[in-house]
Protein backbone atom coordinates (compact mmCIF):
# COMPACT_ATOMS: atom_id res chain seq x y z
CA UNK A 1 0.00 0.00 0.00
CA UNK A 2 1.22 3.47 -0.81
CA UNK A 3 1.80 5.75 2.05
CA UNK A 4 -0.23 8.77 1.97
CA UNK A 5 1.16 12.67 1.95
CA UNK A 6 -0.80 12.81 5.63
CA UNK A 7 1.67 10.05 6.62
CA UNK A 8 4.97 11.29 5.30
CA UNK A 9 3.69 14.69 6.34
CA UNK A 10 3.39 13.35 10.08
CA UNK A 11 7.03 12.65 10.54
CA UNK A 12 8.06 16.12 8.88
CA UNK A 13 10.34 18.36 11.30
CA UNK A 14 10.03 15.91 14.66
CA UNK A 15 11.54 17.65 17.11
CA UNK A 16 13.10 15.27 19.32
CA UNK A 17 13.94 11.56 18.83
CA UNK A 18 11.22 10.73 21.46
CA UNK A 19 8.59 12.77 19.46
CA UNK A 20 9.34 10.45 15.79
CA UNK A 21 9.15 7.53 18.11
CA UNK A 22 5.62 8.39 19.69
CA UNK A 23 4.80 9.59 15.77
CA UNK A 24 6.13 6.03 14.52
CA UNK A 25 4.89 3.53 17.22
CA UNK A 26 1.06 4.59 16.94
CA UNK A 27 1.42 4.01 12.92
CA UNK A 28 3.57 0.18 13.37
CA UNK A 29 1.40 -2.55 12.25
CA UNK A 30 2.87 -5.23 15.20
CA UNK A 31 1.79 -1.85 17.60
CA UNK A 32 -1.65 -2.39 16.28
CA UNK A 33 -1.70 -5.88 16.26
CA UNK A 34 -0.74 -6.22 19.80
CA UNK A 35 -3.44 -3.70 20.77
CA UNK A 36 -5.96 -5.58 18.84
CA UNK A 37 -4.62 -8.78 20.64
CA UNK A 38 -4.91 -7.37 24.37
CA UNK A 39 -8.30 -6.03 23.64
CA UNK A 40 -9.21 -9.32 22.47
CA UNK A 41 -7.96 -11.16 25.79
CA UNK A 42 -9.96 -8.24 27.75
CA UNK A 43 -13.10 -9.92 25.77
CA UNK A 44 -11.91 -13.35 26.43
CA UNK A 45 -11.78 -12.44 29.76
CA UNK A 46 -15.45 -11.05 30.40
CA UNK A 47 -16.41 -14.14 28.99
CA UNK A 48 -15.06 -16.37 30.99
CA UNK A 49 -16.20 -14.35 34.24
CA UNK A 50 -20.08 -15.59 32.63
CA UNK A 51 -21.93 -18.85 33.66
CA UNK A 52 -21.69 -21.63 31.96
CA UNK A 53 -24.21 -22.45 29.24
CA UNK A 54 -26.92 -24.10 30.91
CA UNK A 55 -28.99 -27.11 29.07
CA UNK A 56 -32.59 -27.65 28.08
CA UNK A 57 -34.60 -30.63 27.63
CA UNK A 58 -38.17 -30.79 26.56
CA UNK A 59 -40.03 -34.04 26.26
CA UNK A 60 -43.71 -34.82 24.73
CA UNK A 61 -45.79 -37.94 24.98
CA UNK A 62 -48.69 -38.87 23.31
CA UNK A 63 -51.03 -41.29 24.18
CA UNK A 64 -54.46 -43.02 24.61
CA UNK A 65 -54.32 -45.74 26.51
CA UNK A 66 -54.14 -44.39 29.34
CA UNK A 67 -56.39 -41.89 29.29
CA UNK A 68 -58.08 -40.98 25.86
CA UNK A 69 -59.41 -37.62 27.50
CA UNK A 70 -55.82 -36.62 28.71
CA UNK A 71 -53.41 -38.08 26.10
CA UNK A 72 -50.43 -35.80 26.45
CA UNK A 73 -47.52 -35.75 28.90
CA UNK A 74 -45.41 -32.27 28.36
CA UNK A 75 -42.59 -31.62 30.31
CA UNK A 76 -38.89 -29.63 30.10
CA UNK A 77 -35.94 -29.48 32.62
CA UNK A 78 -32.56 -27.73 32.71
CA UNK A 79 -29.25 -28.40 33.32
CA UNK A 80 -27.48 -26.19 35.66
CA UNK A 81 -24.19 -26.62 36.27
CA UNK A 82 -22.42 -25.59 39.82
CA UNK A 83 -20.06 -23.01 38.73
CA UNK A 84 -18.20 -22.31 42.26
CA UNK A 85 -14.94 -23.86 43.80
CA UNK A 86 -11.89 -24.62 41.96
CA UNK A 87 -13.01 -24.93 38.65
CA UNK A 88 -14.69 -21.92 38.15
CA UNK A 89 -11.08 -19.81 40.17
CA UNK A 90 -9.13 -21.70 37.67
CA UNK A 91 -11.12 -20.55 34.12
CA UNK A 92 -10.96 -17.03 35.58
CA UNK A 93 -7.12 -16.85 36.58
CA UNK A 94 -6.04 -17.89 33.41
CA UNK A 95 -8.39 -15.70 31.87
CA UNK A 96 -6.64 -12.61 33.61
CA UNK A 97 -3.23 -14.01 32.68
CA UNK A 98 -3.84 -14.04 29.35
CA UNK A 99 -5.22 -10.52 29.49
CA UNK A 100 -1.36 -10.04 31.37
CA UNK A 101 0.74 -11.53 28.84
CA UNK A 102 -0.98 -9.69 25.97
CA UNK A 103 -0.23 -6.44 27.63
CA UNK A 104 3.26 -7.86 28.18
CA UNK A 105 3.49 -8.18 24.19
CA UNK A 106 2.19 -4.81 23.71
CA UNK A 107 4.40 -3.20 25.74
CA UNK A 108 7.20 -5.35 24.10
CA UNK A 109 6.52 -4.41 20.61
CA UNK A 110 6.56 -0.65 21.51
CA UNK A 111 9.94 -0.99 22.85
CA UNK A 112 11.05 -3.30 20.17
CA UNK A 113 10.56 -0.08 17.57
CA UNK A 114 11.97 2.20 19.69
CA UNK A 115 15.17 -0.19 19.77
CA UNK A 116 14.94 -0.61 15.96
CA UNK A 117 14.38 2.87 15.54
CA UNK A 118 17.15 4.13 17.58
CA UNK A 119 19.36 1.68 15.78
CA UNK A 120 18.67 2.73 12.50
CA UNK A 121 18.48 6.43 13.11
CA UNK A 122 22.31 6.41 15.17
CA UNK A 123 23.63 3.98 12.45
CA UNK A 124 21.76 6.51 9.64
CA UNK A 125 23.51 9.37 10.53
CA UNK A 126 27.08 8.32 11.60
CA UNK A 127 27.47 6.44 8.00
CA UNK A 128 26.27 9.62 6.68
CA UNK A 129 29.54 11.10 8.11
CA UNK A 130 31.63 8.39 7.55
CA UNK A 131 30.91 8.60 4.14
CA UNK A 132 32.62 11.92 3.62
CA UNK A 133 35.38 11.15 5.87
CA UNK A 134 35.98 7.58 3.98
CA UNK A 135 36.11 9.75 0.88
CA UNK A 136 38.33 11.95 1.54
CA UNK A 137 40.51 8.62 2.77
CA UNK A 138 40.57 7.09 -1.05
CA UNK A 139 41.04 10.76 -2.12
CA UNK A 140 44.58 11.05 0.41
CA UNK A 141 45.81 7.23 -0.28
CA UNK A 142 45.61 7.72 -3.86
CA UNK A 143 47.65 10.61 -3.73
CA UNK A 144 50.10 8.48 -1.88
CA UNK A 145 49.86 6.22 -4.35
CA UNK A 146 50.54 8.55 -6.96
CA UNK A 147 53.43 9.87 -5.18
CA UNK A 148 55.11 6.61 -4.53
CA UNK A 149 54.65 5.91 -7.95
CA UNK A 150 56.56 8.71 -9.05
CA UNK A 151 59.35 7.93 -6.48
CA UNK A 152 59.66 4.58 -8.05
CA UNK A 153 59.32 5.57 -11.56
CA UNK A 154 62.59 8.54 -10.61
CA UNK A 155 64.50 5.43 -9.18
CA UNK A 156 63.86 7.23 -5.47
CA UNK A 157 62.43 4.15 -4.04
CA UNK A 158 62.06 0.25 -4.17
CA UNK A 159 58.46 -0.67 -6.43
CA UNK A 160 57.50 -3.11 -3.41
CA UNK A 161 55.97 0.47 -1.54
CA UNK A 162 53.60 0.36 -4.64
CA UNK A 163 51.90 -2.84 -3.11
CA UNK A 164 51.92 -1.12 0.03
CA UNK A 165 50.41 1.63 -1.03
CA UNK A 166 47.60 -0.19 -3.55
CA UNK A 167 46.20 -2.39 -0.81
CA UNK A 168 45.89 1.23 1.38
CA UNK A 169 43.77 2.44 -1.86
CA UNK A 170 41.92 -1.14 -1.87
CA UNK A 171 41.24 -1.34 2.15
CA UNK A 172 39.79 2.28 1.89
CA UNK A 173 37.66 1.57 -1.37
CA UNK A 174 36.26 -1.27 0.33
CA UNK A 175 35.74 0.02 3.52
CA UNK A 176 33.99 2.63 2.03
CA UNK A 177 31.62 0.14 -0.19
CA UNK A 178 30.47 -1.58 3.35
CA UNK A 179 29.96 2.10 4.62
CA UNK A 180 27.73 2.77 1.82
CA UNK A 181 26.08 -0.68 2.25
CA UNK A 182 25.46 -0.14 5.69
CA UNK A 183 24.18 3.65 5.04
CA UNK A 184 21.65 1.95 2.63
CA UNK A 185 20.59 -0.93 5.29
CA UNK A 186 19.96 1.53 8.19
CA UNK A 187 17.65 4.15 5.60
CA UNK A 188 15.58 1.03 4.13
CA UNK A 189 14.87 -0.27 8.10
CA UNK A 190 14.00 3.39 9.41
CA UNK A 191 11.72 3.74 6.47
CA UNK A 192 9.60 0.45 7.02
CA UNK A 193 9.59 1.19 10.44
CA UNK A 194 7.94 4.54 9.46
CA UNK A 195 5.83 3.18 7.00
CA UNK A 196 7.51 5.78 4.08
CA UNK A 197 9.05 4.08 0.90
CA UNK A 198 12.77 4.94 1.08
CA UNK A 199 12.70 7.96 -1.39
CA UNK A 200 10.88 10.01 1.01
CA UNK A 201 13.62 9.57 3.61
CA UNK A 202 15.22 12.16 1.68
CA UNK A 203 12.62 14.62 2.37
CA UNK A 204 12.49 14.70 6.01
CA UNK A 205 14.45 16.32 8.16
CA UNK A 206 15.18 13.79 11.20
CA UNK A 207 16.02 14.32 14.99
CA UNK A 208 19.56 13.50 16.17
CA UNK A 209 19.98 10.27 18.42
CA UNK A 210 22.59 11.38 20.47
CA UNK A 211 22.34 9.41 23.96
CA UNK A 212 24.43 10.50 27.08
CA UNK A 213 27.21 7.96 26.49
CA UNK A 214 29.38 8.33 29.66
CA UNK A 215 30.41 6.07 32.43
CA UNK A 216 27.10 4.54 34.27
CA UNK A 217 27.29 4.19 38.11
CA UNK A 218 27.26 1.65 39.59
CA UNK A 219 23.66 2.55 41.35
CA UNK A 220 22.07 3.14 37.71
CA UNK A 221 23.43 -0.35 36.52
CA UNK A 222 22.16 -2.21 40.09
CA UNK A 223 18.84 -0.46 39.59
CA UNK A 224 17.87 -0.90 36.11
CA UNK A 225 18.82 -4.91 36.62
CA UNK A 226 16.34 -5.02 39.51
CA UNK A 227 13.61 -3.61 37.17
CA UNK A 228 14.46 -5.39 34.33
CA UNK A 229 13.04 -8.26 36.04
CA UNK A 230 9.54 -6.12 35.95
CA UNK A 231 9.68 -4.78 32.59
CA UNK A 232 11.34 -7.46 29.86
CA UNK A 233 8.31 -9.03 28.50
CA UNK A 234 9.84 -12.71 28.24
CA UNK A 235 10.80 -12.66 31.86
CA UNK A 236 7.16 -11.45 32.73
CA UNK A 237 5.64 -14.01 30.26
CA UNK A 238 7.68 -16.63 31.56
CA UNK A 239 6.23 -15.78 34.98
CA UNK A 240 2.47 -15.84 34.05
CA UNK A 241 3.36 -19.30 32.30
CA UNK A 242 4.48 -20.38 35.59
CA UNK A 243 1.22 -18.80 37.12
CA UNK A 244 -0.87 -20.72 34.70
CA UNK A 245 0.62 -24.18 35.25
CA UNK A 246 0.73 -23.64 39.18
CA UNK A 247 -3.38 -22.76 38.41
CA UNK A 248 -3.38 -25.73 36.23
CA UNK A 249 -2.51 -27.96 39.43
CA UNK A 250 -5.35 -26.11 41.34
CA UNK A 251 -7.76 -26.94 38.42
CA UNK A 252 -6.59 -30.73 38.76
CA UNK A 253 -6.90 -30.94 42.54
CA UNK A 254 -10.57 -29.59 42.22
CA UNK A 255 -11.10 -32.12 39.86
CA UNK A 256 -10.60 -35.07 42.52
CA UNK A 257 -14.19 -33.94 43.43
CA UNK A 258 -17.15 -34.57 41.71
CA UNK A 259 -18.70 -31.88 39.35
CA UNK A 260 -22.20 -31.36 40.72
CA UNK A 261 -25.25 -30.47 37.81
CA UNK A 262 -28.72 -30.12 39.04
CA UNK A 263 -31.19 -30.21 36.83
CA UNK A 264 -34.98 -28.68 38.05
CA UNK A 265 -37.95 -29.12 36.29
CA UNK A 266 -41.50 -29.33 35.00
CA UNK A 267 -43.47 -32.05 33.93
CA UNK A 268 -47.96 -32.03 33.14
CA UNK A 269 -48.64 -36.07 33.06
CA UNK A 270 -52.15 -35.85 31.96
CA UNK A 271 -53.26 -32.76 33.88
CA UNK A 272 -51.21 -33.97 36.92
CA UNK A 273 -48.60 -31.46 37.21
CA UNK A 274 -45.13 -32.79 38.36
CA UNK A 275 -42.05 -30.73 39.78
CA UNK A 276 -39.21 -33.42 38.87
CA UNK A 277 -35.78 -32.11 40.50
CA UNK A 278 -32.38 -34.49 39.58
CA UNK A 279 -29.03 -34.13 40.74
CA UNK A 280 -26.36 -35.42 38.85
CA UNK A 281 -22.53 -35.67 39.88
CA UNK A 282 -19.73 -36.53 37.37
CA UNK A 283 -17.42 -38.62 39.15
CA UNK A 284 -13.45 -37.96 39.29
CA UNK A 285 -11.20 -41.01 38.01
CA UNK A 286 -10.63 -44.43 40.04
CA UNK A 287 -7.51 -43.08 40.60
CA UNK A 288 -8.86 -39.71 42.29
CA UNK A 289 -6.83 -37.69 39.27
CA UNK A 290 -3.57 -38.69 41.11
CA UNK A 291 -2.32 -39.00 37.38
CA UNK A 292 -3.80 -35.32 36.49
CA UNK A 293 -2.16 -33.95 39.02
CA UNK A 294 0.89 -35.64 38.38
CA UNK A 295 1.12 -34.45 34.73
CA UNK A 296 0.06 -30.35 36.35
CA UNK A 297 2.94 -30.61 38.86
CA UNK A 298 5.51 -31.69 36.01
CA UNK A 299 4.24 -28.76 33.87
CA UNK A 300 4.96 -26.48 36.89
CA UNK A 301 8.15 -27.42 37.40
CA UNK A 302 8.81 -27.19 33.65
CA UNK A 303 7.62 -23.69 34.03
CA UNK A 304 9.97 -23.14 36.58
CA UNK A 305 12.91 -24.21 35.26
CA UNK A 306 11.80 -22.02 31.90
CA UNK A 307 11.64 -19.11 33.88
CA UNK A 308 15.37 -19.27 35.33
CA UNK A 309 16.41 -19.71 31.97
CA UNK A 310 14.78 -17.08 30.73
CA UNK A 311 16.06 -14.74 33.49
CA UNK A 312 19.84 -16.35 33.09
CA UNK A 313 19.61 -15.65 29.54
CA UNK A 314 18.58 -12.07 30.28
CA UNK A 315 21.78 -11.47 32.36
CA UNK A 316 23.95 -12.88 30.31
CA UNK A 317 22.45 -10.36 27.47
CA UNK A 318 23.06 -7.53 30.07
CA UNK A 319 26.59 -8.44 31.00
CA UNK A 320 27.50 -8.89 27.18
CA UNK A 321 26.04 -5.53 26.21
CA UNK A 322 27.84 -3.85 29.97
CA UNK A 323 30.64 -5.10 28.62
CA UNK A 324 30.16 -3.91 25.01
CA UNK A 325 29.43 -0.77 25.69
CA UNK A 326 32.56 -0.06 28.58
CA UNK A 327 34.73 -1.11 26.22
CA UNK A 328 33.12 0.71 23.27
CA UNK A 329 33.23 3.77 25.60
CA UNK A 330 36.98 3.41 26.85
CA UNK A 331 37.88 2.80 23.05
CA UNK A 332 36.05 6.08 21.72
CA UNK A 333 36.97 8.46 24.79
CA UNK A 334 41.16 6.98 23.72
CA UNK A 335 40.47 8.36 20.33
CA UNK A 336 39.15 11.25 21.36
CA UNK A 337 41.24 12.57 23.80
CA UNK A 338 44.17 11.19 22.79
CA UNK A 339 44.55 9.80 18.72
CA UNK A 340 42.90 12.01 17.49
CA UNK A 341 44.37 15.49 18.94
CA UNK A 342 47.87 13.58 18.30
CA UNK A 343 47.17 13.25 14.84
CA UNK A 344 45.90 16.31 13.78
CA UNK A 345 48.88 17.83 15.87
CA UNK A 346 51.33 15.98 13.60
CA UNK A 347 49.18 17.21 10.86
CA UNK A 348 49.45 20.61 11.40
CA UNK A 349 53.05 20.37 12.67
CA UNK A 350 53.88 18.48 8.89
CA UNK A 351 51.91 21.32 7.15
CA UNK A 352 54.02 24.10 9.29
CA UNK A 353 57.19 22.58 8.68
CA UNK A 354 56.61 22.11 4.88
CA UNK A 355 55.68 26.17 4.60
CA UNK A 356 59.22 26.58 6.01
CA UNK A 357 60.63 24.61 3.33
CA UNK A 358 62.05 22.09 5.65
CA UNK A 359 59.65 19.22 5.19
CA UNK A 360 58.30 17.08 2.16
CA UNK A 361 55.29 17.02 1.13
CA UNK A 362 54.74 13.30 1.60
CA UNK A 363 55.27 13.63 4.87
CA UNK A 364 52.57 16.23 5.06
CA UNK A 365 50.64 13.81 3.11
CA UNK A 366 51.36 10.67 5.43
CA UNK A 367 49.98 12.95 8.67
CA UNK A 368 46.98 13.79 6.33
CA UNK A 369 46.33 10.03 5.87
CA UNK A 370 47.17 8.98 9.80
CA UNK A 371 44.92 12.22 10.64
CA UNK A 372 42.24 10.75 8.56
CA UNK A 373 42.41 7.09 10.02
CA UNK A 374 42.11 8.45 13.46
CA UNK A 375 39.09 10.26 12.35
CA UNK A 376 37.39 7.14 11.10
CA UNK A 377 38.09 5.05 13.65
CA UNK A 378 36.56 8.21 16.06
CA UNK A 379 33.36 7.76 14.34
CA UNK A 380 33.55 4.35 14.11
CA UNK A 381 34.07 3.65 17.83
CA UNK A 382 31.33 6.32 18.83
CA UNK A 383 29.04 4.58 16.43
CA UNK A 384 29.55 1.26 18.23
CA UNK A 385 29.01 2.81 21.28
CA UNK A 386 25.78 4.11 20.50
CA UNK A 387 24.59 0.81 19.47
CA UNK A 388 26.16 -1.16 22.64
CA UNK A 389 24.04 1.30 24.73
CA UNK A 390 20.94 0.93 22.48
CA UNK A 391 21.23 -2.75 23.34
CA UNK A 392 22.01 -2.23 26.71
CA UNK A 393 18.84 -0.55 26.95
CA UNK A 394 17.07 -3.43 24.71
CA UNK A 395 18.37 -5.72 27.17
CA UNK A 396 17.01 -3.87 30.46
CA UNK A 397 14.06 -3.23 28.56
CA UNK A 398 13.74 0.66 29.47
CA UNK A 399 15.73 3.61 29.12
CA UNK A 400 18.89 4.54 31.08
CA UNK A 401 17.64 7.96 31.41
CA UNK A 402 14.88 8.36 33.79
CA UNK A 403 12.87 11.11 32.15
CA UNK A 404 12.89 8.94 28.84
CA UNK A 405 11.77 5.70 31.21
CA UNK A 406 8.97 7.96 32.16
CA UNK A 407 8.15 9.11 29.08
CA UNK A 408 8.12 5.52 27.57
CA UNK A 409 5.74 4.35 30.21
CA UNK A 410 3.31 7.21 30.22
CA UNK A 411 3.43 5.98 26.17
CA UNK A 412 2.41 2.61 27.02
CA UNK A 413 -0.14 3.26 29.03
CA UNK A 414 -1.99 5.90 26.29
CA UNK A 415 -1.42 2.85 23.86
CA UNK A 416 -3.11 0.54 26.15
CA UNK A 417 -6.92 0.59 24.16
CA UNK A 418 -9.46 -0.75 26.86
CA UNK A 419 -13.62 -1.91 26.17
Amino acid sequence: MTPSPQATAAFTDAPSFDALFDRAVRRHPSVRAAQQAYLAAQFDARLASQYPNVGLSLMAEYSKQADAAKSWLLGGALDLPIDTGGRKAGRLTDATLSTRVARYDLADAIFTVRTNLATSLATLQATDRLRGLCARNVDLKTQALDQATARVQHGEDDASILTVARLDVTNAQNACRDIEVRNATARADLAALLGLPVSELAGLRLPDYNPNLSVLPSETVSMRHERALYARADILKAIADYDRSENAVRVEVAKQYPEVRVAPGYTWERGVSKYPFNLSLVLPPADLNRAGIKAAEARRAAAGATLEAVVATQYAAEQKALSAYSQGLALAQQISVHDLPLAAAQSRRAENLTRLGEGALSDVLTAQIAHSDAQIRGEEAELATTLAHIQLEDAWRQPVSDTEAQTLSSLIKSMEISQ
